[in-house]
């Protein structure tokens, strides 16, 4: 999970105030989760994905499916794996 405050975009606007639809306070845009699909006792490398949104506040630790509104924040990582031994 990756983010960086003050990120802001059309769809979580600097301007949206308290209440308003696109309101995040600072965040700007919410933290991009990444996911990874692998099996156990596989070796190999795996690539990690753009999978969904965290709690824009972070007050949940849920994941939040889907990308929708989300665009700068997903060029924060040029790419990302895991090397399983």
């Amino acid at each position: 999970e990756i983010n960086a405050s003050f990120d802001y975009n059309d769809a979580w606007p600097k301007k949206a105030r308290e209440g308003e639809p696109g309101w995040s306070g600072v965040n700007g845009q919410p933290s991009v989760v990444y996911e990874a699909v692998f099996s156990a006792g596989e070796g190999g490398e795996i690539v990690l994905k753009p999978a969904g949104q965290g709690a824009i506040d972070g007050s949940d630790g849920e994941m939040r499916i889907g990308l929708e509104g989300v665009d700068s924040a997903l060029f924060m990582v040029e790419s990302a794996s895991l090397l399983l031994k």
